[in-house]
C-alpha cells in the first residue's frame, strides 16, 4: 500500500510540474503575441517628429526637462508651393521652405539658465537635407491654417519618445 501510495504521489507530483511548465510557455507566448499586436506604427512626419524634438532636446543645457506642450505639422506638398510661387507669399519665405517636406510649430517648455521654465514656440522646416529653424516657417503655417487645412497632420505626442 506504501508503494502505491508512493507511485500516485510522484505521478501527482509530475503532471503538477508539466501542467506549470506548460502554463509558463503558453504564458510567453501569448506575451510575444500581444508585444507584437500592440507595437506602434509611425508614419513619416512623426518620425520627422521624433527626429526634431531629438534636435531639439540637443540645443538644450538640460534635455531632461523638456515638455512638448503641443506640435503644429503641415505637409508641403506641390499645390502649396505652386500658389505660394503665384502670390507675393513666396517673398516672405526662404528658399528653404520649397524643398521641404513639412513644417513644424513646436510649442515646448524647458528649464532655463537660471532653473525656471520657459515656454516657447519654435518654427521648423523639415526636409531630406535636414532640419531648418526659420522665423518665415510662421508665415508658411498661418497660411496653411487659412488656405490648406487638407494637409494639417494631428501628432499625438503622447507617442513620441522624448
Amino acid at each position: 500500500m506504501k508503494k502505491l501510495l508512493a507511485i500516485f504521489c510522484v505521478i501527482v507530483m509530475l503532471t503538477a510540474l508539466f501542467s506549470a511548465c506548460s502554463f509558463v510557455s503558453s504564458n510567453e507566448s501569448t506575451e510575444s503575441t500581444y508585444s507584437q499586436t500592440t507595437e506602434e506604427t509611425f508614419s513619416d512626419y512623426e518620425i520627422a517628429a521624433e527626429i526634431l524634438i531629438g534636435a531639439i532636446k540637443d540645443t538644450l543645457k538640460n534635455p531632461n526637462s523638456l515638455i512638448v506642450n503641443d506640435i503644429l505639422c503641415y505637409e508641403i506638398n506641390d499645390s502649396i508651393r505652386e500658389f505660394g510661387e503665384s502670390s507675393d507669399f513666396d517673398a516672405f519665405l526662404e528658399d528653404s521652405w520649397s524643398y521641404s517636406q513639412y513644417v513644424f510649430a513646436v510649442d515646448f517648455s524647458a528649464e532655463n539658465g537660471f532653473g525656471g521654465m520657459a515656454r516657447e514656440t519654435h518654427y521648423y522646416y523639415y526636409s531630406s537635407v535636414g532640419i531648418q529653424e526659420d522665423d518665415s516657417a510662421n508665415v508658411l503655417i498661418g497660411w496653411c491654417q487659412t488656405k490648406f487645412q487638407d494637409q494639417f497632420r494631428s501628432i499625438d505626442i503622447s507617442k513620441l519618445s522624448y
